[in-house]
């Protein structure tokens, strides 16, 4: 295992970068800023992007019994939908997430394409995928947190 990759240096070389053009002082602000507001940024929409939702699947919730990968994934992920099918939003807010975690090679820009065939599997299996809008994914998180009940998945109806 090495313990220095030179991808660690990349803070460094935007801070000397800032620094040499703008003197270490304000490049040093600069350079905190950026990384302060990008941070706080990710920070939202991570936490709202897709997993963490009340009605969505958590660690101790009881599954559907067939143990079905793609059912799993389902019922693990929501997606928002102000930005299904719009990639260059997707791309920066984790949207599409569900067609994301069914198809993680697939370049996001291409998701979009995938949403006909998962509306007609998901028809022709009698399962449902989770989509809310940014306010319903904000509320369910902070319900999320204070769950007391577990979800019990059954099996989807054949």
């Amino acid at each position: 295992m090495n313990p220095l990759h030179t991808e660690y240096l990349q803070p460094l070389a935007q801070l000397a970068i800032l620094a040499l053009f703008r003197g270490f002082g304000e490049g040093l602000v600069l350079w905190i800023w950026i990384h302060a507001s990008c941070s706080v940024a990710f920070l939202i929409i991570s936490l709202t992007a897709a997993h963490h939702h009340e009605d969505i699947f958590h660690d101790g919730d009881r599954p559907s019994p067939d143990r079905d990968w793609g059912v799993g994934q389902l019922q693990a992920i929501g997606d928002r939908t102000e930005v299904m099918g719009i990639p260059w939003l997707a791309g920066i807010t984790f949207g599409d997430h569900i067609l994301h975690h069914l198809f993680p090679t697939v370049d996001a820009f291409r998701l979009p394409a995938l949403y006909p065939v998962l509306k007609e599997t998901c028809r022709e299996f009698h399962v449902q995928f989770n989509r809310f809008t940014y306010p319903e994914m904000v509320m369910g998180m902070y319900r999320q947190t204070c769950r007391t009940y577990l979800l019990v998945y059954s099996s989807p109806q054949k």
